[in-house]
């Protein structure tokens, strides 16, 4: 249930974002009422995908413009917000908690171990460590019951990351393949005319960036979320800007 839980609060970071390309104003009920609920679960991934998501959709994407400050100004008072409902939430059941504090206490192992291994997926990144990749991979769900034989489970053991998964199922290969996908947007992006026009593109962008973070440290499957925000920017990328007509 814990699992299903989060993994639901992960399907927060496309609609999370296309709340703020579609909405115009600085702050909608929607973007806010996402952003505290991805707050309250209190997840790494979630609020790390947002946030490596958006600021690495405002790099690849910035122009000095004035209108490029208003991605960081709608992020920043709908987080400020959501912090102060947080706070407020947290204080009626009584407790002193602080998100700050409870992130850190995640992260901390992970940081002075300075590696995942520290992490509750401890697991997976020991059989990586044990266990090198191959050129053509072992099969699709072959790896996964080899990693199942490992960590003596009955049921069918998950890399929790789409990567390591590629990297075991089909090797080097398909892995190479799968980046050369995965990359398609992103190029895309950067080469279309319209969509660098496009200031509220990078929320577009953002989502997408978000989504191969959660990929790297969550999930091994490709998603419908994922699977739409892919379409969407290849559709956006691909339009060419109507004629102009000559007067």
């Amino acid at each position: 249930n814990c699992f299903l839980w989060k993994h639901h609060q992960l399907m927060l970071v496309v609609p999370l974002f296309l709340s703020l390309y579609i909405e115009d104003k600085l702050l909608n009920i929607k973007t806010l009422s996402m952003v505290t609920i991805l707050l309250l679960t209190g997840s790494m991934t979630g609020i790390g995908a947002v946030l490596i998501g958006g600021v690495g959709a405002y790099i690849l994407s910035f122009r000095f413009e004035l209108r490029a400050l208003v991605l960081p100004v709608k992020v920043a008072l709908s987080t400020l917000l959501a912090l102060g409902l947080f706070s407020a939430l947290a204080g009626v059941t009584g407790k002193d908690v602080s998100l700050i504090k409870v992130l850190w206490e995640r992260a901390e192992p992970i940081v002075q171990e300075q590696g995942l291994e520290k992490s509750n997926r401890d697991y997976v990144y020991i059989y990586v460590n044990r266990n090198p990749f191959t050129l053509l991979g072992e099969g699709v769900g072959n790896a996964n019951l080899r990693f199942s034989q490992h960590v003596n489970i009955g049921a069918t053991a998950s890399f929790l990351s789409l990567y390591l998964n590629t990297l075991y199922s089909v090797g080097w290969i398909g892995f190479v393949l799968l980046v050369c996908v995965l990359a398609l947007p992103v190029v895309f992006f950067i080469r279309s005319p319209s969509l660098r026009s496009d200031v509220k593109a990078v929320y577009l962008l953002s989502a997408y960036l978000g989504w191969l973070v959660v990929y790297g440290v969550h999930s091994e499957e490709l998603s419908t979320s994922f699977a739409a925000i892919y379409a969407i920017l290849i559709y956006k990328a691909t339009q060419k800007p109507p004629l102009s007509r000559s007067t």
